[in-house]
């Protein structure tokens, strides 16, 4: 009589199993950004960035986007996935676009999502580099700041992929005030009820910086193939 009782409940179990494997979305597409339902918004009119796009397997999820080389100025990389969804509205990739002179260079990024922390994925196929910078004028001094060690952990979260890059701040030449932060960028894919793909994102910096809080971004976009 144990025998008979203790089957269906084992039956039931097994049956949960793929209830659960099946909220994982599918973030397959070709995307194009919604501005009007995008926080914070893009004051018009500036032109729209391309559509990213996007595929996945099992193990992991590429995202395919777009550099481009203003002319005569730095290269800018649009990149929802590590970069930010939304670059600032006086950034040099909106003037660039504003004024219409730019050069395209499509890349993929391929991240495996299996939560453990990997090296930043590199750019396929790498994009120009950066344009040398102007020498500064007689007596200043030019020092410039980038990120190094640069690193992502990339999971699924019951209906979200979380992918979280790391980076700790260089500056050359150092000052003497100059103290290294880590940049930390958390972002979450998920697919709503209305099938828009949604990006939310939150940088910050450790120790903080001084001024205003982090400001979270949450950028919409529509699948168009």
């Amino acid at each position: 009589m144990s025998l008979r009782l203790g089957m269906p409940v084992v039956i039931v179990a097994a049956l949960s199993f793929p209830l659960l494997a099946q909220t994982k979305p599918n973030l397959a597409g070709k995307w194009e950004q919604v501005y009007e339902k995008s926080t914070p918004v893009r004051p018009a009119p500036t032109p729209p960035f391309p559509p990213i796009t996007i595929s996945q397997d099992a193990n992991t999820i590429t995202i395919s986007a777009v550099a481009f080389t203003p002319t005569g100025g730095t290269v800018v990389s649009f990149n929802p996935a590590a970069n930010g969804a939304m670059p600032p509205a006086t950034s040099t990739s909106q003037t660039a676009q504003t004024q219409g002179k730019r050069e395209d260079f499509a890349y993929t990024l391929t991240y495996v999502c299996d939560g453990v922390e990997h090296p930043e994925p590199d750019k396929v196929p790498p994009i120009p580099p950066v344009v040398p910078t102007p020498a500064p004028p007689p007596g200043a001094r030019l020092t410039t700041m980038t990120f190094t060690n640069p690193t992502y952990t990339a999971t699924w979260a019951g209906n979200q992929l979380v992918l979280t890059t790391r980076a700790t701040t260089k500056m050359d030449p150092p000052s003497a005030t100059f103290r290294p932060q880590q940049r930390s960028t958390r972002k979450t894919y998920s697919i709503d009820n209305d099938g828009f793909l949604i990006i939310e994102s939150l940088t910050t910096y450790e120790p903080p910086s001084n001024g205003p809080a982090p400001t979270p971004a949450r950028a919409v976009y529509r699948k168009v193939s």
